[in-house]
């Protein structure tokens, strides 16, 4: 089966280096970036992701506009959006003025996994690129 692959963007270079770590050690290749801005950018140049993960914290302008932006540069990639619980009252009320459509559902690190993967095997089904 094709490796899955991953945008991590986030600006905690501590945690996002853990999870990169985390991510790997399961066969995922995460590229990282530090943040929103960097991330389009990369995106632009680079479009073969399967998901990526967006850091949203206070305020969340920048990154519902990076939401955007990735939705428009790739409409088929799942973007999940990770939340600490300091940020979170920012993130909901972001999420009420978030583009259109989005999917909004508490999960937890257990899941991340197994949801990454079920990503690229809907990726493989319904796109003729060769990885």
């Amino acid at each position: 089966m094709a490796e899955t692959r991953v945008l991590l963007i986030d600006t905690d270079q501590a945690f996002a280096s853990w999870l990169k770590d985390l991510l790997s050690t399961r066969q995922i290749i995460v590229s990282m970036v530090s943040g929103s801005a960097q991330g389009i950018k990369r995106l632009e140049v680079n479009p073969d992701v399967d998901a990526v993960l967006l850091e949203v914290k206070p305020p969340p302008l920048e990154d519902f506009t990076a939401l955007k932006r990735i939705q428009e540069l790739i409409p088929t990639v799942k973007v999940i959006l990770m939340v600490s619980k300091a940020a979170m009252h920012s993130a909901v009320e972001g999420l009420r003025r978030a583009p259109s459509p989005l999917w909004k559902s508490h999960a937890r690190w257990r899941n991340l996994l197994p949801g990454l993967r079920k990503q690229k095997a809907r990726s493989l089904s319904t796109s003729t690129r060769s990885w």
